[in-house]
């Protein structure tokens, strides 16, 4: 069964910060976290500040601006270091604060309730990896960039678009020249 999660949303943080990408301040995705916490009684997602008990990162192998407003952030997480069994219930999008270099908020949390993915203990057979697409409210901001984690693994799907885009960016570049 997979979690039922309800949907990402923005923090009053991320609210904050994307009203000032409005007008020309960067948004910065930096990292995205995995809990097993329960969001307390009579919280909304908006006033979460943090996970509420945050277990690791996970991997950001991609991502891409859907034109609609939102970007797609694709991550990954596996079970190679864990002890213990734990039920997946919260995600959290991290963003660099431009008011306070070298910090972060939290930009948007989900939780997925009575309803968790599980990740087992690792027993040195099988490795689990969970591969999720985050979908992220950009809105109109203009200068939007990704933290990808070094090492991480890429899809075909991800190194096909990349290929078709450095294709493009080829044949426009050719053009280019050919008009100078």
């Amino acid at each position: 069964m997979m979690a039922a999660y309800q949907g990402l949303q923005l923090t009053t943080a991320g609210l904050n910060l994307l009203s000032q990408t409005q007008s020309g301040t960067a948004l910065s995705f930096v990292r995205v976290a995995i809990g097993d916490g329960q969001m307390p009684g009579g919280t909304t997602p908006e006033e979460m500040t943090a996970l509420v008990n945050e277990k690791k990162n996970a991997s950001i192998v991609s991502w891409a601006n859907l034109g609609d407003g939102t970007v797609r952030l694709r991550c990954t997480f596996d079970n190679q270091a864990e002890v213990t069994s734990w039920a997946v219930r919260e995600v959290g999008v991290f963003a660099a604060d431009p008011s306070n270099p070298g910090q972060e908020i939290l930009y948007a949390y989900a939780t997925a309730g009575d309803l968790p993915d599980w990740l087992p203990a690792y027993g040195g057979e099988s490795v689990v990896e969970h591969l999720i697409d985050l979908i992220v409210t950009i809105m109109q901001a203009a200068n939007v960039t990704v933290t990808l984690t070094p090492g991480a693994f890429a899809l075909t799907t991800d190194l096909d678009a990349t290929n078709n885009n450095l294709a493009k960016l080829a044949s426009n570049t050719r053009l280019l020249a050919h008009f100078m």
